[in-house]
């Protein structure tokens, strides 16, 4: 990060120096510089995303503000929920999973989203009412979150960015799981019909939390 900043100033005084000079190279050396500005931007992409996913703001079911700064040097589950889906029993299994976990530094972090067949039609209190009395969900929850398409919520962009498994690309459908480090890398994407206490899920989650798996 340090070297890019450099890099940057430097870019800053040229451009300054060169467009104070008169010439007909000037609009020349512009595009040369927006090329490069362009490259140093991809080259450092992944420092900034990384860097940015603890940045974007987020909004709790009962409206309080965090960050994934807030979760930071745990592993974190991120889940796009729906209440009306098939899936939606695997409330039961990530409830099971934060039990088993969560003081050991795991932490799952639910966006309830009406993105895939209008499945989340309720409001935010009525989520967190249905989530609580079905389920007993303890984990936190969030607002409801476009998780897809132009409105996509910036954690998701953010996770789509970094995530670069094969089966990297848009979120399909409710309950697709992304595992995060504490460092911010996304480790692992399980799809909707894998359930949270899969082994491989159990697996990926005990090796990021390097504790021995229990019995």
């Amino acid at each position: 990060m340090k070297s890019s900043t450099q890099f940057f100033k430097r870019l800053l005084c040229n451009i300054t120096c060169n467009l104070m000079r008169p010439g007909k190279l000037k609009s020349n050396f512009i595009i040369r510089l927006l090329f490069f500005m362009m490259a140093a931007n991809f080259g450092s992409g992944e420092v900034m995303a990384e860097e940015d996913i603890f940045a974007v703001e987020l909004r709790t079911i009962s409206g309080e503000t965090k960050t994934l700064q807030d979760y930071r040097a745990k592993a974190i589950l991120v889940v796009n929920t729906a209440s009306k889906c098939g899936f939606t029993p695997q409330y039961k299994g990530l409830q099971s999973l934060y039990d088993r976990f969560n003081l050991k530094g795991l932490e799952i972090l639910a966006f309830p989203s009406n993105d895939f067949g209008r499945q989340e039609p309720g409001s935010n209190q009525e989520i967190s009412y249905f989530c609580e009395n079905t389920y007993g969900v303890t984990f936190p929850l969030f607002e409801k979150t476009p998780v897809t398409g132009a409105n996509i919520h910036p954690l998701f962009r953010q996770i789509h960015n970094l995530y670069a498994g094969s089966d990297k690309g848009a979120v399909r459908w409710n309950f697709e799981k992304f595992l995060i480090s504490g460092d911010g890398t996304v480790v692992q994407r399980f799809r909707s019909r894998v359930s949270p206490t899969d082994p491989q899920v159990i697996a990926a989650i005990t090796k990021l939390l390097q504790v021995e798996e229990e019995g």
